[in-house]
């Protein structure tokens, strides 16, 4: 299906039809490479529907902690509104360590990002606000013309380990060679 009339609600709808098709083609071998195939998934998506609040369960994460890293050594807390190609989350509960992973296009707009990085696990790649992360950086009024089209690429990385900014970077130069 192809959106015509690019809007949410219709993203959703096929966005959510692929990830069913997909799923469906999926067999029991499958689930169980994945990883945590078999833990609850708890997932909240802001701004979308009649915007009534959604509703998330709270997910007990006193054991789990993290440490963000991107592409210019930027560790930790700091990482809140620095630029980079990539931003990282490195992560575990008990003795299980995941890394999740977020890269920029240098064809997107904005390029480097800068990146939200939150204590509690939020860090979106924002490239249209850096005025509000660098004051000193004029606002960045990005305009889509009536019937023209943007697109933002990213790569999503998830690795069942600690991930080292080597890799990463090896990560980020692969996918901008993609997108040349």
């Amino acid at each position: 299906m192809v959106l015509r009339d690019n809007n949410r609600r219709d993203f959703l709808k096929v966005s959510s039809a692929a990830v069913a098709a997909t799923a469906v083609s999926w067999n029991a071998a499958s689930y169980a490479a994945i990883l945590a195939a078999n833990d609850r998934v708890k997932v909240g998506v802001v701004g979308c529907g009649d915007r009534r609040p959604t509703k998330v369960d709270v997910a007990d994460t006193k054991d789990a902690t993290g440490v963000y890293l991107t592409s210019e050594g930027v560790k930790g807390p700091a990482v809140w509104s620095t630029r980079g190609r990539w931003c990282s989350l490195i992560g575990h509960t008990g003795s299980h360590e995941v890394t999740i992973a977020i890269f920029d296009s240098p064809r997107n707009p904005g390029y480097p990002t800068y990146w939200h990085a939150r204590g509690y696990g939020l860090f979106p790649a924002t490239p249209l606000g850096r005025n509000i992360f660098d004051p000193k950086q004029p606002a960045f009024n990005f305009t889509i013309e009536n019937h023209e089209t943007a697109f933002f690429r990213y790569r999503v990385v998830l690795y069942s380990y600690a991930a080292s900014g080597d890799e990463l970077n090896r990560e980020a130069d692969l996918f901008a060679s993609e997108h040349k």
